[in-house]
């Protein structure tokens, strides 16, 4: 809240000031305007003040609140997803046991069956959980894009590196989320070993289901937002390469 306001108050001035002394340096022709005078307020520091409402409703009352409700969903999904996991591990546990404590009431198959349906709706609530990212994955190919095509002829050195560093830090908490994917190949390792112990009949049916390419294909299925976001900064990228080589 407070780096914004100061660098367009103070900073930006004094080093649009500095950089237009030494142009006028290289350039002879051209005049110099006082930082001080009232030619050097309008030249120099109205434009800022101008500026900093945008940057304000861009980066405070818009971004900032994005990145962090982003950052917390994600860490708190994560630590949903952790705690999860371990009751999931051990209900399978405990219903591979069945097979030594009660095999007169639990056929293998009855108990195979359980484990792959109590796997199969880990999978299915961790596909509707990345649901909850892939409009803020959206929002973000969006926001790039627009910044590789067109924002960044309007940002000074400064901006740009703070705008790097609040999608390092978005992009981070979207990535604490995308971390819990191990969770799910941990728990399809157990329930595999778990049925290999039990004798499943359709062991390797269970693997083809679940298996990573599946799982990956299963969640754009199910959300194109996905392949919505690929392409609108696939467009970016491209845009930006080209006008790089013909700059």
């Amino acid at each position: 809240m407070v780096i914004v306001p100061y660098y367009h108050l103070y900073i930006a001035p004094e080093r649009l000031a500095s950089d237009w002394k030494e142009e006028t340096e290289n350039n002879p022709e051209l005049n110099y305007i006082e930082l001080e005078s009232d030619e050097g307020l309008r030249a120099y520091i109205l434009p800022y003040r101008i500026y900093l409402v945008y940057s304000l409703a861009n980066y405070i009352v818009l971004w900032l609140p994005i990145i962090i409700s982003t950052a917390y969903s994600a860490l708190k999904d994560f630590t949903f997803l952790h705690e999860y996991r371990k009751r999931l591990g051990d209900k399978q546990n405990t219903i591979a046991n069945l097979r030594y404590r009660q095999s007169f009431v639990f056929s293998p198959v009855d108990i195979g069956n359980k484990i792959q349906d109590n796997f199969t709706n880990f999978s299915r609530m961790f596909v509707e959980k990345i649901g909850n990212y892939t409009s803020v994955f959206l929002v973000f190919c969006l926001g790039v894009t627009f910044e590789l095509v067109a924002g960044r002829h309007t940002l000074a050195d400064q901006a740009r590196v703070w705008l790097f560093v609040g999608y390092i830090v978005w992009a981070v908490g979207i990535l604490i989320f995308l971390l819990g994917y191990t969770y799910y190949e941990n728990a399809l390792q157990e329930s595999r070993n778990l049925l290999l112990r039990v004798g499943c009949e359709n062991l390797q049916g269970f693997e083809e289901e679940n298996k990573v390419t599946r799982f990956i294909s299963r969640v754009f299925e199910t959300y194109f937002s996905l392949y919505l976001g690929l392409i609108i900064i696939g467009v970016g990228l491209a845009v930006f390469g080209l006008a790089k080589v013909f700059d």
